[in-house]
């Protein structure tokens, strides 16, 4: 992707990987998860409350 290439900063991806090797797969698992739950619940409770009107 010539895009990236011309804009990417310096030493950015190394940054990035190594703030995500300092944080437990188990803990960004969770996050994800959680957010996931969130979600589902969230549009569910959406679409109770419009088919309730």
């Amino acid at each position: 992707m010539e895009v990236l290439d011309a804009y990417q900063v310096a030493g950015f991806l190394d940054f990035i990987l190594a703030n995500f090797a300092a944080v437990p797969i188990g803990f960004l698992l969770a996050m994800v998860l959680g957010f996931a739950a969130f979600g589902i619940f969230g549009l569910l409770r959406l679409f109770r409350r419009l088919l309730s009107r």
